[in-house]
């Protein structure tokens, strides 16, 4: 974690900006209540996130805000990835036989909210619903599974066809996250885990409390009562943190960023930073037949100038981002960058393909970073001759339109802390296959050592550049505005989680 200190020269943000502070004075009135609530040495924090989920089903929904809240605080995986990328036991210590194809897990002892002991039945209920997940990144943990087998109700042993390094890796992660048994059902409005917070009331449009849980089978958390404030305005939100309405705000993702040198020299208050697993990118329908010809494609690639966005779009809380490598410090992560910043050679493929005055729409969530990629887009995209139309969505109707079972759109911006095997044949939404990429990935996974899985996924993420059907900007770092006394904050993130079980007031 470290302070970071913004780039001027923010471009793409003015009529934004301007529409967040005409209505951040309203909205700071609105949040004043809050101030009983949110005060410095209580068992009572109060932390606003820009976004809202339109529900709580992560195995459907991709909205980062749901990890924010769930993730390590209210459900848990069976293990815990380290700083390091290592990983530990959370709910369940493993052994793995000498060919990779067999790991024992032995479940601790905990319970849920509910009550209920979590147990082997749990572990067998959990998997069987994330085989079923329409989200790749969950379901294909379980590609190479072939038995999944109870031993006791402490005991689980998982056999695999071939060994995969994304199963151990899935267990620390969404695919790890522990149901009770039935849990699925009620996981869209009411989550019940073994976390040290449970779930309590929703408002939606307002907020979300969690309290702490008292038969918590670890450390107990310092804070009682966490009220999460859903303030997607962040001028607002900022201005309520230096009022003292609230004690942090978790990512933000647009225009308050843009305050950073202002809450620095506020000496109540902290910038902080951390490395991001979320990644900007913009995917094109491979449906389209807008896209079928490579160079059309590689010349909207060649036309995005990557510094330009971290700044006018994060106001350079991010970095230039070729490859599809989330977090970027993954050992597969490399220079590599077919298509760099040259409107030139764009024009020139476009030429060459037959295309001009290429009309594209720009399905855009008008939240966060949405409104500004949409932009500074609109502004590249135009200097080479393609003219994008930009459309507008709520959330909620974006996340359906776009990542819903029947994609519509033609090019859309996205942020998220989706990885690349996401796009693995048919593609995601997307509907993009790139068989050079299926190909050497599918045999990294089957890896048995960890040299070999790096050269191949690198191998793997190079090809899936090449194609340019989905095509990465920058990847984010972090940004965190807090009350100065708070302190605990993890230094880094696994799953887009807002980590709250270490923080406390300080001395």
């Amino acid at each position: 974690m470290r302070e970071h200190k913004p780039q001027s020269g923010v471009r793409g943000l003015g009529r934004v900006g301007r529409l967040a502070l005409a209505s951040a004075a309203v909205l700071t009135l609105a949040l004043a209540p809050q101030a009983a609530f949110a005060q410095v040495g209580t068992t009572n924090l109060v932390m606003s996130t820009p976004q809202e989920p339109p529900n709580w089903d992560y195995t459907v929904g991709t909205a980062t805000a749901i990890n924010g809240v769930l993730f390590l605080n209210v459900i848990e995986p069976l293990l815990e990835t380290q700083q390091d990328g290592s990983l530990k036991p959370l709910l369940a210590s493993y052994e793995v036989t000498p060919d990779g194809l067999t790991y024992t897990f032995k479940l601790v002892k905990a319970k849920f909210h509910d009550g209920t002991d979590f147990d082997a039945d749990d572990v067998l209920y959990s998997f069987e619903q994330y085989k079923k997940s329409p989200r790749p990144e969950i379901s294909k943990t379980f590609d190479a599974v072939s038995n999944i087998e109870k031993v006791d109700a402490s005991t689980i042993k998982v056999t695999l066809s071939r060994p995969s390094q994304a199963f151990l890796a899935g267990m620390s992660g969404l695919a790890g996250m522990m149901l009770p048994e039935g849990g699925l059902d009620n996981l869209a409005k009411a989550p019940v885990g073994t976390g040290p917070f449970s779930f309590g009331e929703w408002k939606p449009g307002i907020e979300v409390d969690v309290k702490r849980f008292e038969d918590y089978h670890g450390d107990k958390p310092y804070f009682e009562n966490v009220r999460i404030r859903f303030i997607g305005d962040e001028i607002a939100a900022v201005n309520a943190l230096m009022a003292g309405d609230i004690d942090l705000i978790n990512v933000l993702v647009g225009d308050g960023k843009e305050r950073a040198d202002a809450v620095k020299a506020d000496p109540k208050l902290a910038v902080l930073t951390t490395p991001s697993n979320q990644v900007n990118y913009i995917a094109l329908d491979a449906k389209n037949p807008k896209f079928a010809d490579i160079r059309v494609r590689q010349a909207i690639a060649h036309a995005i100038n990557r510094e330009d966005i971290a700044i006018g779009a994060y106001s350079g809380f991010a970095e230039p981002a070729c490859l599809f490598v989330n977090p970027a410090n993954l050992p597969w992560n490399s220079d590599y960058c077919p298509y760099p910043y040259d409107p030139e050679k764009a024009q020139t493929l476009l030429t060459e393909a037959g295309v001009g005055n290429l009309d594209v729409e720009l399905k855009y969530y008008n939240i966060s970073d949405g409104p500004a990629m949409s932009e500074l887009l609109t502004d590249e995209l135009g200097a080479v001759g393609i003219n994008v139309k930009g459309a507008s969505r709520e959330l909620a109707a974006y996340l359906d339109e776009v990542l819903g079972s029947t994609p519509n759109f033609e090019m859309t911006t996205l942020t998220g802390p989706q990885t690349v095997d996401s796009f693995l044949c048919p593609g995601w939404f997307a509907s993009a296959c790139v068989p050079e990429f299926d190909e050497a990935w599918n045999k990294a996974d089957a890896a048995v050592t960890a040299d070999e899985a790096t050269a191949l996924r690198k191998q793997a993420v190079n090809a899936f550049a090449d194609a340019a059907w989905v095509i990465p900007t920058v990847a984010w770092m972090d940004v965190t505005y807090a009350n100065a006394k708070l302190a605990g904050w993890k230094p880094y993130r696994s799953q887009a989680e807002a980590d709250l079980r270490g923080l406390h007031w300080a001395e």
